[in-house]
């Protein structure tokens, strides 16, 4: 009992010093443990002891009142200098009413501390504001005072001016106010205002030492006898003018405010108590954290630096980890009232003490070699870098600019190999995983390219080489080096880095705006950058790429910065790079996964033609990764393609990687200067109004019912990407149509395309048409001319491939390549593989194109290609099957000339076109393949809906194309008959289609020039035969012919064509309408033509007999017309021939 009485007696005692304090608090933590719970806590303790005020203002009224008391200061500042501006500023910023009132400047000067004394005597004496300084001096309370007091009171507000007039003004008011204050006590006021003024001279002449050095100072007899016969007449009490002087010579009549020492103080505490005893001021008790922020906001800055200041200069364990919970609340604190800016001071000290910035005076590659020892050897760093990711966790939504040092951070980490894998590990296209590390590990054998005999000599005679001096990394470490790694990994490995972008998700939209401008700034590099900067740069577009996809649902709120970003890489590239490419994979990435929200696959696919504004030789480079990104992206998404601006992306995409065709001209209008381009594309539009297809004898063009429009180009810029009207994607591709209508090639320039491209584009086209929901009216006519750009591809292959042939390579070059085989190096990079063979290994092992050169490979290449051809023509077929039920819906309401015409114009002539091209391929397997479709396709019983006009178009786009072809193909060197053999099968096919649609054919009125062109090839493959096949063949075709038309009447006396087709015919084939006329004169039915054509060359690399197919057809067709009023008799007009 006595023990606990001393113990409350010693905790209640004050304290000799802060060490007994400290103790004594000491002592009770160690006995807390031993005291139960409720008895240690005691009763519950209100956070305020004092009661909460009712009727307190809101936060709407506190802040005007701050606001006023910041206008009243710069009211007060503006008085100070001159009090009509003053009052004017309050008066319009309604502190002040206006008319001003006498009592609001009354209250204005007396309580405001930030005026001036003086200004406040000038304003109070000038004889304007009389009426002022009268209120004003009634405001004062001098009751019971002595005059020399109450006088000490009054020239504490102010500062007496130095005129005489201005100071009896103020003296005046006041001798009469004192005096009405003490009951009249002096005679009347100009006795109170003589005694008044007295004292100031006293107070002068005693203090004052310049009037001290002049004469003696006053006694108090010389102070009365200056005031003798003054009060009206009489003295004043003697005993009160001793008081007087006394007290103003013991205690000068001074202006505090002037002051300092003891002197001001003791003014300021009369002040403080004056104002405390007034009833119009008061105190209220708020709620405990009420202005926790408004505190926070003054002391924040103080704190922070404190915290470094202790942090940094200490070296004790709990000093430093007080300092981190410092930090840590003071994060809380700005988070918990979304102060950014104090949030982002709080980041950079933060990773300033974390060592992961670089100081620019230092050399870049030896720091971030270091770096992985120099952070595990330092624990304040790694402490700091712990808390600096943790906030970052925890606060995300509260960084602003503290993302660019944050992210700097991050970038020193990659550059050290400090990350982990899951960061460094990207999506990629053409690796067979799936993935693909950013982290170049170098080792001697990327070195050992630079194979030469100085070089190799050097190394010998111990001089090193490359290896020595830029192997870096090669170095031994020692075991403490290598424990400090481990630890910086596994302090790295903690902070859980990528959770950080995982949680992306979660932030703001402010927030994340401020870190994708900081990654977007990152991706920024220049030409002459070093390769850190482009390793960087790489680095923070994967990071980029990896958040876009984080925030795929709310892509849109920033879809626009991220694709201007994207853009300005692709087309200001100048060459293929790995930032390029990474480039290129990350917008097909992201497209792939946005392609899946039908509201957004528009915006998407508009996106990727960014892609073709490219520089046409930066995306020929950039062919394999495009081309397997777009398989990927068509496999899951071409469900959600619908409209055909889309379609028009995807297939001209495709088109430009696969076969290296040259992008769009109306894309590329805007990255290079395509007026040339245009004026030619332009210029065909002078050339399309001609009446029919016969006028044209050269396969000139047509506008037989084809669709074209004749808007310019429009393209034109909006804030941040390309905009191209679907107008202009139908010009171009009619234009393109227009000048390739009577060619079965096409006509566009194809470059050196890459096999792997192709071959994967050919099977994405591939997966689009054996599906059968993916091809529609809306892209169609894109696969076909994809599919017929493809087929050039696989024909202007051969080409490239016997000038490969020829070329003759550089062993040393051969050397190189055999080091770098591993790398899949092609001969196009295998000059850039030398010079960029330092840092650039990753990117030089990504080309994929062949090297023709490799005798090898040869076989195998060839084989490739044409199962591409056989593939691409079953494509082919495959569309022209489907034509018709792909156009049900549009033809469905249709006549039945407009269905053909729909049908004809954009199916089935492109389609015929692009097979035609393949029968003139060189491959013999190619070519008797293509025969064979044609054959089916132009055979098929879908095509009876024809009209006669589209059967003219079949000759004069398709077949007559095809046979000029032949005339120009001289490389085709099989062993066994060659070109003739070809030849042959394209005559008896023009034969067997002339015949079986004659018909139709005569109800043309330019059927003569029809029949004239056939006689004009028929010549032509005379002339050319080198064997007897192609001569028995084309002969027996035109005496099939001559016969079936002979039965129609064509060949009468009194028609025209008769004399025209028989001295046509006598100019190349002499002798031959005697024969087979005598022959039909002789016979009395057309079952001799049978017989006769039976005796015509069978050939057919397909073991079918055409001639019998033909012959069959022609018994049909004339058995059908044989009948008089069957016969139609055509009038033809010689001059229109």
């Amino acid at each position: 009992m006595h023990s606990e009485d001393a113990t409350s007696q010693s905790l209640t005692r004050p304290v000799s010093s802060g060490y007994a304090l400290a103790l004594s608090l000491q002592n009770i933590d160690t006995n807390r443990t031993g005291i139960p719970r409720e008895s240690r806590h005691g009763p519950r303790i209100r956070q305020n002891r004092q009661i909460i005020s009712t009727n307190l203002p809101s936060q709407d009224d506190l802040k005007k009142i701050k606001h006023d008391k910041k206008i009243l200061k710069q009211g007060s500042e503006l008085f100070n200098q001159n009090p009509s501006l003053g009052i004017n500023f309050l008066q319009e910023n309604r502190i002040f009413t206006n008319p001003l009132q006498i009592n609001e400047i009354i209250k204005f000067l007396k309580d405001n501390p930030m005026l001036d004394k003086k200004i406040i005597g000038e304003y109070l004496s000038n004889r304007k504001n009389a009426a002022t300084l009268e209120q004003y001096v009634t405001t004062f309370h001098f009751y019971d005072m002595r005059i020399d007091e109450a006088l000490r009171i009054y020239l504490s507000e102010f500062r007496l001016p130095g005129e005489a007039p201005l100071i009896s003004s103020l003296l005046e008011h006041f001798a009469a106010h004192w005096r009405k204050c003490n009951n009249y006590q002096l005679a009347n006021n100009d006795a109170a205002f003589g005694l008044a003024y007295a004292c100031i001279m006293l107070n002068t002449d005693q203090h004052n030492t310049n009037v001290r050095r002049q004469s003696s100072p006053m006694t108090c007899e010389d102070f009365k006898r200056n005031l003798s016969k003054m009060n009206n007449k009489e003295n004043f009490d003697e005993r009160m003018l001793t008081e007087i002087y006394n007290a103003i010579k013991s205690d000068e009549i001074v202006m505090p405010t002037e002051h300092t020492g003891l002197v001001r103080e003791s003014y300021l505490w009369k002040l403080m108590l004056k104002r405390s005893s007034t009833t119009g001021e008061k105190f209220v008790h708020v709620p405990s954290g009420s202005y926790n922020y408004d505190i926070f906001t003054l002391v924040w800055g103080q704190t922070m630096a404190a915290l470094s200041f202790v942090f940094e200069k200490s070296n004790y364990d709990l000093i430093i980890q007080k300092s981190i919970q410092g930090f840590s609340k003071c994060a809380r604190i700005a988070a918990h009232y979304f102060m950014s800016d104090v949030f982002d001071n709080l980041v950079i000290s933060l990773c300033k003490f974390t060592t992961l910035l670089n100081s620019r005076e230092i050399n870049d590659s030896l720091w971030i070699e270091n770096l992985p020892i120099q952070f595990g050897l330092n624990r304040k760093a790694r402490l700091a870098a712990t808390v600096l990711f943790n906030i970052a966790h925890v606060h995300g939504d509260i960084l602003r600019d503290g993302w660019k040092n944050i992210l700097e951070c991050i970038i020193h980490l990659y550059k050290a190999n400090l990350l982990p894998s899951v960061l460094v590990e990207v999506e990629d296209f053409l690796d067979p995983t799936g993935r693909t590390t950013l982290v170049k590990e170098q080792t001697a054998q990327t070195q050992k390219s630079d194979i030469g005999l100085f070089s190799s000599l050097a190394f010998l005679l111990g001089g090193g080489g490359p290896t020595d001096s830029t192997l870096s990394s090669g170095k031994q470490f020692t075991s403490e080096e290598q424990e400090a790694i481990k630890i910086a990994t596994a302090c790295i490995a903690e902070c859980h880095l990528e959770q950080l972008l995982q949680e992306t998700k979660f932030l703001i939209i402010d927030s994340l705006n401020e870190l994708l401008k900081a990654l977007i700034y990152g991706c920024q590099i220049c030409s002459d950058s070093q390769k850190f900067d482009q390793d960087a740069a790489v680095f923070c577009l994967e990071l980029l790429v990896k958040i876009v996809l984080q925030n795929r649902d709310r892509v849109t709120l920033f879809w626009s910065t991220v694709r201007y970003q994207f853009y300005a890489i692709l087309v200001n590239a100048n060459e293929k790079s790995f930032f390029v490419e990474r480039t290129c994979v990350g917008l097909l990435r992201i497209a792939a996964r946005l392609l899946r929200r039908d509201e957004l696959a528009s915006e998407i696919l508009a996106s990727l033609r960014i892609l073709l504004l490219m520089k046409p030789h930066v995306i020929h480079s950039l062919s394999s990764e495009i081309a397997f990104g777009l398989h990927e992206l068509l496999r899951t998404n071409a469900a959600n393609i619908h409209k055909s601006d889309d379609w028009f992306t995807v297939f001209s995409l495709l088109e430009v990687v696969g076969a290296a065709a040259h992008p769009p001209p109306v894309l590329q209008s805007i990255t290079q200067n395509s007026s040339n381009d245009n004026k030619n594309i332009h210029s065909t539009r002078s050339i399309t109004n001609v009446e029919s297809d016969s006028e044209c004898s050269d396969c000139l063009t047509t506008n037989t019912l084809d669709k074209g429009y004749t808007s310019d180009t429009e393209v034109y810029h909006r804030s941040d990407y390309i905009v191209v009207s679907h107008d202009d994607l139908e010009t171009i591709r009619n234009q393109q149509s227009i000048l390739n209508q009577y060619k079965i090639d096409l006509n566009e320039k194809l470059s050196k395309h890459d096999r792997r491209a192709l071959i994967k584009s050919c099977e994405t086209l591939s997966f689009l048409i054996r599906d059968s929901t993916h091809v529609t009216e809306e892209n169609f006519e894109y696969c076909i001319h994809c599919i017929r750009t493809f087929i050039e591809a696989t024909v202007t292959q051969q080409t490239y491939q016997q000038k490969s042939k020829v070329s003759i390579i550089n062993k040393n070059l051969k050397q190189i390549r055999k080091v770098t085989s591993s790398n899949s190096l092609n001969n196009e990079n295998l000059n850039d593989s030398i010079n960029n063979q330092f840092g650039q290994t990753q990117f030089i092992s990504r080309q994929s194109k062949l090297d023709y050169d490799d005798e090898d490979d040869q076989e195998a290449i060839k084989q490739e290609y044409q199962s591409l051809a056989l593939q691409l023509l079953d494509l082919m077929h495959t569309l022209h099957t489907r034509a018709s039920q792909i156009y049900k819906h549009t033809t469905l309401q249709q006549t039945d000339k407009t269905t053909s015409s729909i049908l004809w114009y954009k199916c089935w002539c492109p389609i015929l076109q692009g097979i035609a091209r393949l029968c003139c391929d060189s491959r013999r397997p190619v070519r008797s393949s293509a025969l064979g479709y044609l054959q089916r396709s132009v055979l098929l019983p879908e095509l009876h809906i024809l009209s006669p006009t589209e059967w003219e178009s079949v000759f004069n786009k398709v077949l007559f194309p095809l046979l000029l072809k032949l005339l120009e193909t001289t490389n085709i060197t099989d062993h066994v008959h060659g070109i003739e053999e070809t030849r042959v099968r394209v005559s008896q096919l023009l034969c067997r289609i002339f015949l079986q649609h004659l018909s139709p054919l005569l109800t043309l009125p330019t059927f003569t020039a029809l029949w004239l062109t056939i006689l004009d090839f028929m010549d032509r493959y005379l002339k050319s035969d080198q064997t007897d096949m192609l001569r028995e063949s084309v002969r027996e075709s035109l005496k099939n012919m001559l016969l079936v038309m002979n039965t129609t009447s064509l060949f009468d006396v009194d028609q025209p064509l008769t004399v025209i087709t028989k001295d046509r015919i006598h100019s190349f084939l002499p002798g031959l309408w005697e024969e087979v006329f005598k022959m039909s004169t002789s016979l009395p039915t057309f079952s001799s033509h049978s017989d006769i054509s039976k005796k015509s060359v069978t050939i057919n690399e397909e073991n079918i007999p055409l001639n019998e197919a033909t012959t069959s057809s022609s018994n049909k067709i004339t058995n059908e017309t044989t009948p008089a009023n069957n016969i139609r008799v055509v009038t033809f007009q010689i001059q229109n021939l």
